[in-house]
């Protein structure tokens, strides 16, 4: 019996296979160090710096900007590896920073004519390593046969959209128990060398599949038989290099623009996954419509004419669907005109102004009236505007796209007094009445009256309704004496703010009517 157990402990190690892969499960199945993280071990004591965490629940170890120094334990004189995972099926390493797994032991250091090999990664159930950060492993290059990756039964490893960088003197990635080893690389950047003459980047890890990754180095190699050959036909590559293709691109900026003719846009194309190496992308504008805009091969946009156009960007490597972007090219208005540049009105009277936008091409010709003193003078959208009361007002029309205007100055003139024959049946007999005596004083408006005089009383300025034909418009005194004869061809307002204040008589077409100046 015994001199059996020792033929198949020596068949093993000719094997390459250690006597140390069998786990020794801890309650997480997954050490650091040698130590169960169900110990809850304090980290800096194993030699690790940065954020190491693990989430039971989720199956993740964070490594973030973490350095794990593989570090010999005391009684153990074979294998030690930074991270050791025995028994966590479906397992995730995630990677944020840059990470790195180096031993402890300085190369050409040490007494120990056989020093511990001291590995980076030892996996016994399946496990992804992702993030978009990078893992760097470095091997104790004193120790023999020494690997960063041991993969053992039929453990898959998935590199996924990550950088892993992988130094060795004699294997990268090992398939140790001679069993056909998944090794799959999802749009993941894995670099992966040996020093030795007799190394190789991947040993015994013959079912290789490779999603949206390209071989970089070999130059010429290829994925053949679930092995990476180079142009040779050989797969015992000492060297491999395998990079990301873009599955994904868009743009910055994203949502739609709006541009004046000869303004520029510069787009910036934003390639998935991260670590891709080839960003080159080609622009072009659908359609042919390059009389609306130009894209330069670095992704400049210039506009041309008005009009609306798409540009598409996609990268010329991979399978990745263009990015769009629509762009709205606008001719803005450059300058506004008004007929007239200053009037004079009356009170109540109207002038229509007319605004030319130049250029007649422009895309938003839009305008806005308003003035500065629309007691005086106001204006309407359509640029008539209406006097009130004397004084002086600036109208404005505006393009506010553009923020171009143009102004005309309303002057409004106080209303001249007119002298007129007094009609007979208006005429005061102040003789008879012993030439003091006040008119009657009727109400603002008698019941035989179809006009209205508002406001009543007034400070100033009132406002004659109901006025459909031309009508003569008398003020009197209460004494009699006529103040003031107007002639009016339609209801509007009257400025009486030059009276005093009192009460005063208005015939209109010899209908009296009492008004009250405050």
């Amino acid at each position: 019996m015994i001199r059996r157990r020792t033929l198949l402990t020596t068949l093993l190690l000719l094997l390459g296979v250690s006597l140390c892969a069998t786990p020794s499960h801890g309650a997480y199945g997954l050490k650091i160090n040698t130590y169960d993280l169900a110990d809850n071990p304090n980290l800096s004591d194993l030699n690790v710096t940065g954020t190491v965490t693990y989430d039971k629940e989720s199956k993740t170890l964070t490594l973030n900007n973490a350095t794990i120094k593989t570090t010999p334990r005391a009684g153990v004189t074979s294998l030690v590896f930074a991270i050791d995972n025995t028994g966590v099926q479906g397992l995730t390493i995630l990677l944020k920073g840059d990470n790195v797994i180096e031993p402890l032991v300085i190369p050409g250091s040490g007494s120990s004519s056989q020093p511990p090999k001291l590995c980076g990664i030892r996996l016994y159930e399946n496990t992804t390593i992702k993030g978009d950060g990078s893992l760097t492993i470095r091997t104790n290059k004193q120790a023999t046969e020494d690997c960063a990756i041991i993969l053992m039964r039929t453990t898959t490893l998935t590199v996924e959209e990550c950088h892993l960088i992988i130094t060795a003197k004699d294997y990268a990635i090992d398939g140790g128990q001679l069993t056909r080893t998944p090794l799959v690389i999802k749009k993941a950047k894995v670099e992966m060398g040996v020093e030795a003459s007799t190394g190789l980047a991947i040993r015994r890890t013959p079912v290789i599949s490779l999603d949206n990754v390209k071989i970089s180095e070999p130059v010429g190699g290829k994925l053949e038989g679930e092995m990476i050959k180079d142009k040779n036909d050989n797969a015992d590559l000492k060297s491999i290099k395998l990079v990301p293709i873009p599955t994904g691109i868009a743009l910055a900026p994203a949502s739609p623009k709006e541009l004046a003719i000869k303004e520029t846009l510069q787009l910036t194309a934003i390639i998935s996954p991260k670590y891709v190496e080839n960003k080159e992308v080609t622009y072009t504008v659908k359609d042919g419509k390059t009389d609306i805009v130009t894209v330069s091969a670095d992704g400049l946009v210039t506009a041309i004419g008005p009009g609306k156009a798409t540009i598409e960007a996609k990268p010329v490597e991979g399978t990745a669907a263009p990015a769009e972007i629509e762009i709205t090219v606008i001719q803005p208005v450059t300058g506004i005109t008004l007929d007239k540049q200053e009037a004079t009105l009356k009170p109540s009277e109207e002038l229509q102004l007319t605004a030319t936008v130049a250029p007649d091409n422009a895309s938003d010709k839009s305008l806005e009236w308003s003035s500065s003193e629309k007691d005086i003078a106001s204006v309407d959208q359509t640029g008539k505007v209406t006097a009130h009361t004397s004084g002086t007002a600036t109208i404005t029309v505006k393009n506010t796209p553009s923020g171009k205007s143009a102004t005309c100055t309303i002057t409004v003139a106080k209303e001249e007094k007119e002298e007129a024959e007094e009609p007979e049946e208006d005429k005061v007999d102040k003789k008879k009445q012993g030439g003091s005596k006040a008119l009657d004083t009727p109400v603002s408006k008698p019941e035989a009256s179809p006009y209205t005089i508002a406001p009543n009383p007034s400070q100033g300025i009132i406002f004659i309704s109901d006025l459909t034909e031309p009508a003569t418009i008398h003020v009197y005194s209460l004494l009699g004496e006529q103040l003031i004869a107007i002639q009016r061809a339609s209801s509007g307002s009257i400025d009486l703010s030059f009276l005093p204040k009192g009460q005063y008589i208005i015939q209109i077409n010899g209908i009296p009517h009492r008004l009250t100046l405050n």
